[in-house]
């Protein structure tokens, strides 16, 4: 048969190699994005803990254990925790805060209610 042609195929020798660097750069990415979320997270929980803070602070305050502004003494958590009060609403000798802050550009929101055990 003269008239037909063969296909030659080119060496695919180093493939495997290019395989390889794709594979890699693609894990990169994915720990780099689960990176962040965890950082994030971390972000949030730290807030939880100046939202907690804040309104225990506040609360040994109403309840006349302590002197002061309740309001106050959450804003001064807050910023030690470089935090924004938002919400400081005090219920008889509970305390109600929010506390918002920042993490790559988005904004976290966190709540807090502290007082005496109820029964």
């Amino acid at each position: 048969m003269r008239g037909t042609t063969r296909v030659r195929w080119r060496d695919e020798r180093g493939a495997g190699s290019g395989l390889v660097v794709g594979i890699i750069a693609v894990m990169f990415a994915v720990c780099g994005v689960l990176l962040g979320v965890m950082q994030l997270g971390v972000h949030s929980q730290r807030l939880a803990g100046a939202a907690d803070a804040g309104a225990l602070a506040a609360a040994d305050i109403a309840s006349g254990r302590n002197p002061g502004e309740p309001c106050s003494a959450a804003q001064l958590v807050a910023a030690a925790h470089d935090a924004q009060l938002v919400v400081c609403e005090i219920r008889g000798a509970e305390v109600y805060v929010e506390m918002t802050s920042s993490f790559a550009g988005m904004w976290l929101r966190e709540r807090a209610l502290a007082g005496p055990p109820r029964t």
